[in-house]
């Protein structure tokens, strides 16, 4: 008999946790985009050992949602600004961000030479806490 002892997120161990987090989600046909964090269970075997089994990950990234106006902000202001964000971020020690981009906007074609490579579509869902 087995039992539940706990349910544990905690911050990845290194790259080899990572890897290992990132093989189990592709094992369960999903993906963990810069994994940050790693979800365990660990169970009681009947012979009072325990097991602690990978059942989850969490990605973390800066997100950001940007208004420029259509009229004042001409390219080079948008290249400019997203520059001094993306500084910002990458001082503070993060080394990736997301940019959503709804297919309406005029920075959606541009993206690629911007430096953002696509990820895929979603939806976006917001709680408040």
């Amino acid at each position: 008999m087995t039992t539940d002892k706990n349910l544990w997120l905690r911050p990845l161990s290194g790259p080899e946790e990572a890897e290992q987090l990132q093989a189990e989600a592709k094992a369960d046909a999903h993906e963990i985009i810069f994994p940050r964090f790693v979800l365990t269970r660990t169970k009681v075997l009947a012979d009072g050992q325990e097991e602690a089994r990978i059942i989850g990950g969490v990605g973390a990234w800066p997100v950001w949602q940007a208004w420029l106006h259509t009229k004042h902000c001409k390219p080079r202001d948008t290249i400019r600004a997203l520059a001094q964000l993306e500084a910002r971020v990458r001082n503070s020690g993060v080394p990736v961000c997301c940019l959503p981009c709804t297919k309406e906007s005029p920075l959606r074609g541009v993206m690629d030479r911007l430096g953002y490579a696509y990820g895929w579509e979603t939806g976006l869902f917001f709680k408040q806490l």
